[in-house]
């Protein structure tokens, strides 16, 4: 048990330090994926998949008009390939189909998502229309401003991924060291689970654990470690 225990917790260790998938670390599986869905802030990789797409949406927005569309027409010919965004992009271009001017459609856009990018986007094509300036470009430029905010996001993760290995460790080592003392000694196990002074130690053990899981999730979110 404590053998298993520790190759877990080790295969935890370097996915994380390497900073690779989960599957890529067959022996830290559970841990590391339990880390990276629970501790690791969920919310960072949503928003790594969401300006992804939204690249791929300017890039495909771009080309378009420099065949020859219009912002609308666009607008629609991207939406099919928008990924989390294209029941935005449909509602967008439903709403112009429907009588909204385009302004107005990208306006509400920008007001009902809170993911990041969205808002350059939509103000950028926006802008054109208010100041006939050229929007192929300026769609351009957008792409490539959250192009590098993507990569500045992931070069964050790859340099902060000492602290994240360290995170789990400070974690797992209590756990790791009371499955080797019980392996070792069955008093341990015995009095843990079987009296009510065993009872207080888990309970004040595992909220101990729990705040210190949530502690280093506030702690790498202001760091923008997640």
């Amino acid at each position: 048990m404590a053998a298993v225990g520790g190759v877990l917790l080790g295969g935890a260790v370097v996915s994380v330090v390497r900073n690779r998938p989960v599957r890529s670390t067959a022996a830290g599986w559970p841990v590391s994926r339990w880390w990276r869905t629970r501790v690791t802030h969920p919310k960072a990789h949503e928003d790594d998949t969401s300006l992804g797409d939204l690249v791929a949406v300017l890039d495909a927005v771009g080309r378009a008009m420099r065949s020859g569309l219009g912002v609308h027409a666009a607008v629609r010919s991207a939406a099919p390939s928008g990924g989390v965004h294209r029941h935005d992009l449909e509602t967008v271009v439903g709403d112009v189909d429907c009588g909204v001017p385009l302004a107005t459609a990208l306006r509400q856009w920008r007001t009902r998502s809170s993911t990041p990018g969205v808002g350059l986007a939509a103000a950028v094509l926006a802008f054109g229309l208010h100041t006939g300036a050229s929007l192929p470009r300026a769609v351009d430029g957008a792409a490539a401003t959250l192009r590098e905010r993507l990569a500045l996001l992931g070069e964050v993760r790859v340099q902060s991924s000492q602290a994240r290995a360290s995170a789990v460790v400070v974690v797992g080592a209590p756990v790791a060291f009371t499955a080797v003392v019980a392996v070792a000694d069955a008093r341990v196990p015995a009095f843990l689970f079987a009296t009510p002074g065993g009872w207080l130690c888990v309970a004040v053990g595992v909220g101990l654990e729990v705040g210190c899981v949530r502690w280093m999730r506030v702690l790498m979110a202001r760091a923008g470690m997640t």
